[in-house]
C-alpha cells in the first residue's frame, strides 16, 4: 500500500464489506477496521497530507447520532478517530 501513496497529496478510502447478517468469518473488522487502520497509518508514513475516509450509512441511527444502526455499524463506527 505505501508504494501506491508515495509522492501523493490525497488519498480517498472507498473500500468496505457490507453485511448486515453478521461477521462473516472476520471478514467485515479485518476488512473494514483494521483496513482502515491500514490506510490511515501508511498515508501517514508517506506523508501524505489528506485522506478522505468514506463510510455506510450504517455507521449511525438517526436519533442518536452516536447509537449504530446494525452489527454492521458497530464496526464502521469502531473504525473512526475518537
Amino acid at each position: 500500500m505505501r508504494a501506491a501513496f508515495q509522492g501523493s497529496d490525497l488519498v480517498y478510502h472507498l473500500a468496505a464489506i457490507i453485511s448486515i447478517d453478521g461477521d462473516q468469518g472476520g471478514l467485515v473488522p479485518d476488512t473494514n477496521i483494521r483496513g482502515a487502520r491500514n490506510v490511515a497509518e501508511s498515508a501517514l508514513a508517506c506523508g501524505v497530507r489528506r485522506l478522505v475516509h468514506t463510510s455506510s450509512i450504517h455507521a449511525f441511527d438517526q436519533e442518536p447520532l452516536d447509537r449504530p444502526v446494525s452489527w454492521f455499524g458497530s464496526g464502521a463506527l469502531n473504525a473512526m478517530p475518537g
